[in-house]
C-alpha cells in the first residue's frame, strides 16, 4: 500500500515483490555493485581534510606543551644530556642529537611547527606530512623517557599521513 501523487491510497501491483530478498532488489545490486561498495568503503576527500587539519593542530598544541622544557629536558643543561642519550639510544634516529644547545633544540622545535603549519594548510602537504614524520619521530626518540600513549597515537599518525590523500 502506498500514497499517490494527490495522496490518495492505492494498492501496489502483486507481481512486484520489495522484500529484502526479493528479485527486483537482487537485480538492481548486480547491476549497481561499485556503487555499493564505493558508498560502503569510499571516503568523502573532505573529512581527509578534517583529518589533516586535526592532526596538524594536535602536533602544534604538543609541539607548545614541549616548549615549555626544552631547558628541562632536550638540552645538554637539563637531566639528560645528549651524550647520555647518543650512548644510552644506539638504534634511534633524531635529528636532536646533533647538538644539545638550547638554541639548536628551539630551533629543531620551530621547524617542526613550521612543518605542521604548513600540513595544516595544505601546502606540499605530502612533503611536510613525510617532513612532520620526521620531526615528531626525532623529538620523541632525543628523551623516551618523556613518551607516553599520546605519543605514540601522533607518530603513528603521522606514518600513516604519508600515504593519504589528504588534500585531493
Amino acid at each position: 500500500v502506498c500514497f499517490g501523487d494527490q495522496g490518495k491510497l492505492r494498492r501496489r501491483s502483486p507481481t512486484l515483490k520489495m522484500g529484502p530478498f526479493s528479485d527486483a532488489k537482487r537485480a538492481s545490486a548486480h547491476f549497481h555493485a561499485p556503487v555499493i561498495l564505493k558508498q560502503c568503503f569510499g571516503f568523502d576527500y573532505r573529512s581527509m581534510a578534517v583529518f589533516r587539519i586535526a592532526m596538524s593542530s594536535l602536533i602544534l598544541v604538543d609541539l607548545w606543551l614541549r616548549s615549555y622544557w626544552i631547558h628541562d629536558h632536550y638540552s645538554n643543561l637539563g637531566v639528560w644530556p645528549v651524550s647520555n642519550a647518543v650512548q644510552e639510544i644506539r638504534y634511534s634516529f633524531s635529528f636532536h642529537f646533533v647538538s644539545g644547545s638550547y638554541w639548536f633544540q628551539a630551533f629543531l622545535m620551530c621547524v617542526a611547527a613550521f612543518c605542521a603549519l604548513c600540513t595544516l594548510v595544505g601546502w606540499h602537504w605530502r612533503f611536510f606530512a613525510v617532513m612532520n614524520w620526521l620531526m615528531m619521530s626525532s623529538i620523541q626518540n632525543r628523551n623516551q623517557w618523556l613518551l607516553d600513549g599520546g605519543d605514540e597515537f601522533i607518530r603513528m599518525f603521522t606514518f600513516w599521513a604519508m600515504f593519504l590523500p589528504l588534500s585531493e
